[in-house]
């Protein structure tokens, strides 16, 4: 998908329609994907103390639980936080299938650089929804 729109630049340019023909999306998913570039524009243009603010991993959770917790499938995101510690942008910088993700370290740290941001926090969703390390 991101070759096809030139990059995760192009990606919002895409209406529903080119998104829903991609194979593999379904209806679901792209609305998915519509509403979190949607909120991925909307966070920056908020006043600074509206932003969410980490100060604990629970912070991190409360934050990306709700939506990462109904994932079937892996997926990377990364928080890049100002001097504040208050969330300036999270952008999913993987989806891999449903026990896997491969990811090259200058992928992470990509926009970080790009933006100038002191601080990021990795997150990524437990294999096949299992909470706790297997043994």
């Amino acid at each position: 998908m991101l070759a096809t729109r030139g990059g995760l630049a192009g990606l919002p340019k895409a209406g529903f329609q080119e998104l829903n023909q991609v194979l593999g999306l379904g209806e679901a998913k792209v609305l998915q994907v519509m509403v979190a570039l949607e909120l991925g524009k909307r966070l920056p243009a908020l006043p600074e103390g509206d932003r969410p603010a980490i100060t604990s991993p629970q912070d991190v959770a409360n934050l990306v639980t709700p939506e990462m917790a109904l994932l079937t499938e892996e997926s990377l995101r990364v928080l890049l936080l100002n001097t504040r510690n208050q969330v300036l942008s999270i952008f999913e910088i993987y989806k891999g299938n449903v026990n896997a993700a491969v990811i090259r370290s200058a992928e992470v740290f990509r926009d970080a650089v790009k933006e100038n941001c002191p601080s990021v926090i990795v997150v990524h969703n437990p294999p096949v929804r299992r909470p706790h390390p297997q043994r």
